[in-house]
């Protein structure tokens, strides 16, 4: 491994950045955002505010406008870029660990090395693993 060129070092981030991507991107459809305002509102206003989730989101759009269900998207936007860049990036790093440490086989016509479908489980079981270092703090968080 020592002798690896230095220009490789960047490869190793690509992962990393594609999962910041990928968080942001979540946090920019309003699906999921709209689920966790709606599920906060419930959740924190005094019982009897709101008869259910359509209740909530009626209330919303027509007292505070279409972008209110955007408040607070902030913090989810951040832990979702944070846990996502933490997977992937991992994943992307396990995957080149396996692939240069011989659970790979040669592909069909070509014979260019390729990870077994066993190192491929590997390297996802490893960054799930992995990425709970960041998602359980943060999911932890969000619900205080």
């Amino acid at each position: 491994m020592a002798s690896e060129p230095s220009s490789s070092n960047h490869i190793r981030i690509v992962g990393g950045i594609a999962g910041i991507g990928s968080g942001l991107t979540k946090a920019s459809i309003p699906i999921p955002i709209l689920f966790d305002t709606i599920k906060t509102r419930l959740q924190c206003s005094p019982p009897g505010t709101y008869r259910g989730a359509f209740d909530v989101f009626s209330k919303i759009v027509r007292n505070e406008g279409f972008l209110a269900l955007y408040k607070g998207a902030t913090p989810p936007a951040v832990g979702w870029a944070a846990i996502d860049s933490v997977l992937m990036g991992s994943l992307h790093n396990y995957r080149l660990f396996l692939l240069r440490n011989g659970m790979s086989e040669p592909t069909p016509g070509t014979g260019v090395p390729r990870l077994t479908l066993f190192a491929h489980g590997v390297a996802g079981l490893f960054a799930g693993l992995t990425s709970t270092l960041v998602a359980t703090p943060i999911e932890h968080l969000k619900g205080i």
